[in-house]
């Protein structure tokens, strides 16, 4: 089961990453019996807005439906950048 929440960390900074409650191994060596989860954030400036990290694929519907949701009236600029 996937929860659907937004979580304001503080003014402008919202947690939309995604939970994995079915996720039992990270990297082929880890066990995770309780899931993991993907910690995504949405960074609201003046100047747009930036999505730092993603979520795991199979996901990327849930991400995007949270940061429609984020979004102030009348802003529409996200930032990325491709971390190396």
């Amino acid at each position: 089961m996937i929860e659907k929440e937004i979580i304001e960390i503080v003014e402008n900074v919202y947690w939309i990453g995604v939970r994995d409650w079915n996720r039992r191994l990270f990297d082929g060596l880890f066990t995770l019996p309780k899931g993991t989860s993907y910690n995504a954030y949405l960074v609201i400036g003046s100047d747009g807005e930036a999505l730092i990290d993603t979520v795991n694929p199979g996901f990327e519907k849930e991400l995007e439906e949270k940061n429609s949701h984020s979004y102030k009236a009348g802003r529409n600029r996200l930032y990325y950048h491709e971390s190396c």
